[in-house]
């Protein structure tokens, strides 16, 4: 039986989200931290909450990256030609040089 929203914790409700949600929240729980008003407890849980909010964002948007067709060449008619990138099959330094070299060529 499925767990309902309220049953859940943070962390799994998290994984519910999306991502502009999870960015509206984490925005608001910085303006709370900044306007200095919780007690250190608070503060404390506030602060965790924004750090799980902020890591999930950046696997969202990492995983959204690796989605993206790579440009591996252009074709004898000077068209691009375009790979899937497949993230499963890809080494963790795999995916670092495949992301310098996009960024590399965004950069010519």
């Amino acid at each position: 039986m499925a767990k309902s929203t309220r049953d859940k914790s943070p962390a799994d409700r998290n994984e519910d989200e999306s991502f502009e949600v999870m960015l509206l929240q984490l925005e608001e729980t910085v303006r709370k931290l900044e306007q200095g008003n919780l007690g250190l407890q608070d503060s404390l849980e506030a602060y965790q909450l924004g750090i799980d909010r902020l890591k999930r964002c950046h696997k969202i948007l990492a995983d959204a990256e690796l989605k993206i067709e790579m440009l591996s060449g252009v074709d004898e008619d000077g068209k691009p030609v375009t790979q899937a990138v497949d993230a499963s099959e890809m080494s963790l330094e795999e995916k670092q040089a495949s992301r310098s070299r996009r960024r590399s060529a965004a950069d010519d």
